[in-house]
């Protein structure tokens, strides 16, 4: 039970480390992103989505993550850094580290 507590509280904590760094959370750093693509409902994406494995997925929507990132973080991501991260929560993970 411990176990469970302590590992509640340490994603509680990495929630609002998050929050407070970037001022966004994971789910909300998701749902933006789903905003970014016309032909998306949004609630589709979770944090862990592949996001290479959205239909229709193409090197249009790698441009559309690319500028999401520059445009609301001041992230500049390179195409490594894309084939690296998998999923949306990878993502994120990559905007906390170039913070």
């Amino acid at each position: 039970m411990e176990l469970v507590y302590l590992g509640a509280l340490q994603l509680l904590l990495y929630d609002l480390f998050s929050y407070f760094y970037l001022m966004i959370t994971l789910n909300e750093f998701t749902t933006q992103l789903e905003l970014e693509f016309d032909d998306m409902v949004v609630g589709t994406l979770l944090p862990t989505t592949d996001y290479r494995t959205i239909k229709g997925w193409s090197s249009m929507h790698a441009l559309i993550v690319i500028a999401f990132l520059d445009a609301n973080f001041d992230i500049l991501l390179t195409g490594a850094d894309l084939k690296q991260a998998q999923t949306i929560g990878d993502l994120y993970n990559l905007v906390l580290q170039k913070k």
